[in-house]
């Protein structure tokens, strides 16, 4: 779902949200759904005949200034999908289609072809298909989950298909404070081989 909020005067605004990193899982063969994003349009700062400056925010950040004019833009994350989507039914899949919940587009990721009337193309869908099949081959087999990759893969990933750099690990982390003096805790630091 996507969401425009347009700012009617200046402000801060602060965000609270999750699945940016992150993908909702796919279930039984299905795909993985597509993160959260957020970014604010600065038409504040627009000058003329140029676009208008776009900041990508996080997925929980606290004090963004916002101009009157600038535009929050909200995609809220989507589910995964449950189940083969290559063995999903054509005409359902040609049903939402014609009733806006799926673009022709996104017929193809069921690897079906929607011909010129709306309706299923049949040997487009049964070529379409036999290609995915081929190319995705045994990959997921008898994968329960899909969280689109592992946690490595997505944060190799993260820059490239978020905007924002991967969260640091608190393995990655200076740790500072009171508790850094503690036997317990300086024991705990060898153990893991995080002594400096």
């Amino acid at each position: 779902m996507r969401i425009h909020w347009h700012f009617l005067s200046p402000g801060s605004i602060s965000l609270h949200d999750d699945r940016w990193l992150s993908k909702p899982w796919g279930v039984l063969g299905g795909s993985p759904g597509a993160r959260s994003h957020k970014t604010v349009v600065r038409y504040s700062a627009a000058k003329e005949g140029e676009d208008p400056p776009r900041v990508v925010c996080g997925s929980k950040q606290d004090r963004i200034k916002v101009e009157k004019g600038d535009v929050l833009e909200w995609v809220t994350w989507g589910g995964g999908g449950w189940g083969d989507p290559l063995s999903r039914d054509a005409g359902l899949v040609a049903r939402e289609v014609k009733k806006g919940l799926v673009s022709r587009r996104g017929a193809g990721r069921y690897g079906v072809v929607i011909g010129g009337d709306g309706g299923v193309d049949g040997e487009g869908t049964e070529k379409l298909r036999g290609e995915m099949r081929k190319e995705k081959g045994d990959a997921g087999e008898g994968e329960v989950f899909n969280r689109g990759g592992t946690w490595e893969e997505l944060k190799a990933r993260c820059l490239q298909e978020t905007g924002l750099p991967p969260p640091k690990s608190p393995r990655e982390l200076q740790f500072r404070g009171p508790m850094t003096g503690l036997p317990y805790f300086k024991e705990w630091q060898k153990s893991q081989g995080l002594q400096t």
